[in-house]
């Protein structure tokens, strides 16, 4: 998958969590917009 569709994919879920807070209800887990599962190194 590209990079761009995986931030998009993650945008998404994150938008629809949104929602679903204002809405009360169960949110959605994103391990993608985990940075602990980011494959590309980052300062600590």
């Amino acid at each position: 998958m590209g990079r761009h569709a995986t931030y998009k994919m993650v945008a998404m879920v994150q938008g629809t969590n949104i929602v679903r807070k204002e809405l009360g209800l169960p949110e959605a887990e994103c391990l993608a917009a985990d940075p602990r599962y980011s494959l590309t190194l980052t300062k600590s």
